[in-house]
């Protein structure tokens, strides 16, 4: 998989997989693995093997391309220096991750990395369908992550026409605007929760499992805020 030259041995070690592991072989399973631009070393050793083996989907962002070992040398008792040493050489490439980081396959932003991952996962889980599980239930748990090409639709100015204060009986939502994303808290609870864009004026209530929607009427003003998921029905009082 790789070797690593000691350049103070002037030799070289290398890794490998087993030709005898304990289980079963998953050959044909897809394997996604997340990374962001703080992954360094190791991290980024296990990814760029994986990659160039074809055995996973990188996904997030170019990570920090620390591919070279050290070793420690003490000069007193005071004081010691760590050197560069150790150069990696992957199989595949014949060279190494080192200054330039491991590139995604799949670049996205770290925060989207996750929910790209479990996208990815659950449509080749519905594509490879050999437990007969009806489609839908692949696709109800889909619509509920966030995606980033509805997000970079819309502007904060878009989004000023959604603020407001929306109730019905008790229940009072309070939605704001800040640093260009939309937010909304129950009055008297606190806490406010993101709302991610999802197409049609509908939005995901970050961290719930659940979707909302804001109505218009004729003149295309903003009148109510419904549940899609939920019996919520709140009128926009101001």
């Amino acid at each position: 998989m790789s070797d690593y030259y000691y350049r103070y041995q002037d030799s070289r070690h290398g890794i490998y997989t087993k030709k005898d592991l304990p289980g079963k072989r998953l050959p044909n399973i897809p394997v996604y693995v997340l990374v962001n631009s703080r992954s360094a070393s190791a991290a980024e050793s296990l990814a760029y093997m994986l990659k160039h083996l074809k055995r996973a989907t990188v996904i997030g962002e170019i990570t920090m391309g620390a591919g070279n070992g050290a070793m420690t040398h003490k000069i007193n008792d005071r004081f010691s220096v760590t050197i560069a040493s150790e150069t990696t050489i992957n199989a595949v490439t014949k060279t190494s991750f080192e200054q330039v980081g491991v590139l995604p396959n799949v670049k996205v932003s770290s925060e989207e990395a996750f929910d790209t991952g479990y996208r990815l996962a659950l449509n080749y889980l519905k594509e490879h369908n050999s437990r007969n599980i009806a489609p839908s239930n692949y696709e109800s748990v889909i619509e509920f992550l966030p995606d980033s090409k509805s997000q970079a639709t819309i502007d904060s100015s878009t989004y000023k026409k959604y603020t407001g204060t929306y109730k019905n009986g008790p229940i009072e939502i309070r939605v704001s605007m800040n640093d260009s994303n939309l937010y909304a808290e129950v009055v008297g609870r606190g806490g406010k929760l993101k709302l991610i864009p999802k197409g049609d004026h509908s939005f995901l209530v970050d961290n719930l499992k659940e979707r909302i929607q804001f109505v218009l009427d004729d003149n295309h003003e903003i009148v109510k805020l419904i549940g899609i998921d939920s019996p919520m029905d709140l009128n926009k009082i101001k």
